[in-house]
């Protein structure tokens, strides 16, 4: 009997409470699905405990949830020889009938069913079982080809004598059981082609195989699987992507994996910590015909990895089949589990019974931070929780939803304390070092917040952040169901024109040693610099199923992150908003680890790009199944580009790669050296007392240093300019660091920053106003040794944050630029979108150049 993780009733007025009834149920849970589709277009039945009998097909649509409650969990059972589940489907995908079928929108009579796709979004089952009833040959339990935020979890599936528990896998399973069948999963390409993430599951007693796949991109990590002739069977004719870490398998008569093609470069398969016993063989590689055996009859698999493998950014690409075995004196039941339980629901506290009034209008910060400050487990219904304020969390909260479409903390556009110009002001913010759980929720920061972040997570190891939307942009529903305009007409912008993309900080900045553990994440939004953030963290951390697409600069930043793993990592660029953005840049790295890493670009993007992974100073890095690929032919032209040394990785498909990073050798004076590639417009160069010099990026608004030490180039400042600052200038200042100007309208702004080392940059919590103004002669009151006018330490208004307030000086001029001090002028020579920018050294003078042209702007140091 497997274990009910919800035992009690939900409290959620917006939900179906689906009670147990006799006879068969089929005609009355569909329609119970049918009016939540209509009446709202999202939310969640609750199927009460006990055992529902079924006779035909259940068509579950987009963003509908069924979950269980019970001291046991609820069963759908097919009643034994239903009418339509005896004979093949011909011109059905998987030529069988389905118990629950996953639509994307439920059919009408007659019409033809429209299976879920990749716009399938928030559909899920969770704590319910299934179960075919005998003489149902051609049944199976689940058809699930749905995206992001849909998964099955803590499901058992009885298939009998059916065909299959499953067909067609999508986004995610955890804590899953399937026994009998031909097939306990039978499979081809996921939806969107990206990959699956299968965790916790167990296979028993299929007649052919656990699992048969055709190109599903399968990430499993802790697989159980006995008593069957073979783990995993790759269908003839065919490729696979398979990435497998920590499994037990047991009695297995065959092969643990079968290879058609393995002399196909394409093949990525990696088998990682599998503990076996009374396996025949490990593969059969049937193309070159070889069958790898295991040397012992329980024996612990260290590595078996087959496909194309790279030692090194300077290495060459070769196929190569590795199998590492030992002997094992006692065998384990298990690998213990990576993902941590919810709280029993005894612990939970309804946010609504403390006044939360979730309606979308209402301010509900008070009540909210008043309820995290007295309860540790918070249970939010479906709605919609505005929020003013940054809600910041003990360090031990949970907050807990049940789906994130339907779940959201939410900002209205235009709200005060995110406005303006200053320092990343978090939406959710978590306990520093502490052991925090957010569950089903969305994080929805509007688009007009400037100084928004999504959320900043400091908490620790022992923390965890599962089925969370970062809203925005891709997957956003009005109520009723129906999809938020992504673009407007020209496919050009957003779709209302006063929001504006590329406009906030990041949606999830993971940061100061925080840790944890991260699944099932969707972070889609374009207004955000980037979906992802990791900087500053050595903590214990790994990432299941993370989504991170529609950016435009940058979908993914890792800057001086160690020991982390992502399984099932994926990027995704569009054209209107990300034709030019950097899907994965790391930065200071050290022991990494990338497991089916998903690099792509859709079919309407109509450009290439130099480099899917962007690499500075990493060390020790491992990439497993490593997948860069576009629908069209328009490339990323290289996997990886070390910018250090200059190297690129040019095989588009890798079973394993690793990357350290290599420094150039120094060079000699006197001749023009090629310093890096790779920049859109170099702008506005300067140095500060150290020698070091600093210069920007205008269009992807970066700031970088060259380090006169090293010779080495590193992004610095938080590594990337929020979008704000449309316009940039520096120069040198009396401390020897650096200052920031930004034209922003009719103003200017001005930040001071500290010039040391890589750390350089780091901008002061006070923010300087430069107004129009005019300055001969020393400096006077309010304005600093440069002239510039400026309401500073003495009788100014203070902000949130410690901030100034801006309050223009009168009868003053704007300064001309060129007074201060080491200010390069604007160095032209690159378009909008011209790759080619290189900056180059001759002597002591900087160059930006264009690639290719004779012109060249010097300035010296």
């Amino acid at each position: 009997m497997e274990i009910s993780v919800y035992q009690k009733p939900f409290a959620d007025g917006e939900a179906v409470q689906f009670s147990h009834r006799e006879g068969d149920v089929t005609q009355a849970l569909q329609e119970a699905i049918n009016s939540l589709k209509r009446e709202k277009g999202y939310g969640i039945i609750f199927l009460e405990e006990g055992v529902y009998l079924l006779s035909d097909t259940i068509y579950v649509p987009r963003a509908i949830r069924l979950i269980g409650w019970g001291k046991t969990r609820p069963r759908l059972v097919l009643k034994e020889r239903s009418p339509g589940f005896q004979e093949d489907v011909p011109e059905d995908k998987g030529k069988s009938r389905y118990l629950l079928w996953f639509t994307d929108r439920v059919p009408d009579p007659g019409e033809a069913v429209a299976d879920a796709n990749a716009g399938t979004f928030y559909s899920a089952l969770s704590n319910i079982d299934l179960e075919i009833g005998e003489r149902n040959p051609c049944a199976v339990a689940l058809r699930t080809h749905f995206a992001q935020h849909s998964f099955i979890s803590h499901c058992r599936v009885c298939a009998g004598s059916g065909r299959a528990g499953l067909f067609d896998v999508g986004n995610e399973l955890e804590d899953v059981a399937f026994e009998g069948g031909e097939y306990g999963i039978y499979t081809t390409r996921t939806s969107p082609s990206w990959p699956c993430l299968l965790m916790n599951a167990r296979f028993s007693g299929q007649r052919r195989a656990a699992i048969h796949t055709r190109e599903a991109g399968l990430t499993i990590v802790n697989l159980e699987v006995r008593d069957c002739p073979r783990a995993i069977e790759i269908e003839d004719g065919f490729c696979e992507k398979l990435y497998l870490e920590d499994g037990v398998f047991e009695n297995i008569s065959d092969c643990l994996v079968t290879a058609p093609l393995d002399r196909c470069a394409a093949n990525q398969l990696s088998l990682r910590n599998l503990c076996g016993r009374r396996v025949n063989f490990i593969a059969r590689l049937e193309e070159s015909g070889r069958n790898v055996k295991p040397e012992q009859e329980t024996f612990f698999l260290r590595e078996f990895s087959h496909g194309l493998v790279m030692k090194g950014v300077s290495g060459q690409a070769s196929l190569q089949t590795v199998c590492e075995t030992e002997a094992l004196s006692s065998f384990p039941l298990s690998f213990p589990k990576r993902i941590p339980d919810l709280p029993p629901q005894d612990e939970w506290v309804n946010v609504r019974e403390l006044g939360a009034a979730g309606d979308g209008e209402t301010d509900d910060t008070a009540v909210l931070q008043r309820a995290v400050d007295s309860h540790a487990v918070l249970y939010f219904p479906q709605g919609f929780y505005r929020l003013s304020d940054t809600l910041r969390l003990r360090e031990h909260t949970a907050l807990i939803g049940l789906n994130p479409i339907s779940t959201r903390l939410m900002v209205k556009d235009n709200e005060p304390v995110f406005g303006g110009f200053g320092t990343p002001k978090p939406l959710l913010e978590s306990g520093k070092g502490g052991g925090n759980l957010i569950n089903g929720i969305a994080i929805d920061t509007a688009a007009r917040n400037p100084r928004i972040c999504g959320c900043k997570w400091t908490a620790g190891p022992d923390s965890y952040m599962n089925d969370v939307k970062f809203y925005g942009g891709h997957g956003s529903m009005n109520p009723g169901g129906e999809n938020v305009p992504v673009y407007n007409e020209s496919r050009t912008a957003d779709s209302d024109p006063a929001r504006k993309w590329d406009s906030q900080y990041w949606s999830l900045w993971i940061t100061e040693n925080g840790g944890g553990v991260f699944k099932d994440i969707w972070s889609a939004s374009p207004y955000a610099a980037a979906g992802l953030f990791l900087s500053d963290t050595a903590a214990a951390g790994a990432m299941y199923a993370v989504s991170v697409e529609h950016h435009v600069r940058r979908e993914v930043l890792m800057q001086n992150v160690s020991g982390w793993s992502f399984y099932a990592l994926q990027t995704e660029e569009e054209v209107a908003e990300s034709s030019w953005c950097q899907p994965l840049e790391l930065s200071g790295c050290d022991s990494l680890t990338f497991a089916d890493l998903y690099l792509f670009r859709v079919i309407w993007v109509d450009n290439a790009f130099p480099q899917a992974v962007l690499a500075r100073d990493c060390r020790n890095t491992e990439f497993w199944n490593l997948h860069n690929f576009t629908q069209m032919k328009y490339t990323m032209d290289f996997t990886l580009r070390d910018a250090d040394g200059g190297k690129a990785v040019r095989p588009w498909q890798l079973t394993r790669l690793t990357l350290n990073t290599e420094r150039p050798a120094p060079k000699s004076g006197g001749r023009v050296e090629r310093l890096a590639d790779g920049f859109d417009n170099v702008d506005a160069i300067c140095t500060d007392s150290r020698g070091n010099v600093y210069f920007c990026d205008s269009r992807k608004k970066n700031i970088y240093q060259l380090d006169c030490q090293t010779g080495l180039i590193r992004p610095v400042w938080g590594y990337a300019l929020p979008a704000p600052f449309p316009d940039l200038r520096r120069g040198g200042s009396a401390a020897g660091g650096v200052r920031i100007l930004s034209a922003q309208g009719l103003r200017r702004t001005v930040s001071e920053a500290c010039g040391c080392g890589r750390h350089s940059l780091r901008r002061l919590v006070q923010h300087w106003v430069c107004y129009q103004s005019i300055c001969s002669g020393p400096a006077g009151p309010g304005q600093d040794h440069d002239g510039f006018g400026m309401q500073g330490q003495g009788g100014a208004d203070r902000g949130e944050d410690g901030g100034l307030s801006r309050k223009p000086l009168a009868g003053q001029q704007r300064p001309p630029l060129h007074r201060l001090p080491q200010l390069g002028k604007r160095l032209a020579g690159a378009g909008r979108r011209n790759r080619d920018c290189l900056l180059l050294r001759f002597g002591a003078c900087l160059l930006p150049a264009k690639s290719g042209s004779r012109k060249a702007f010097s300035l010296r140091r």
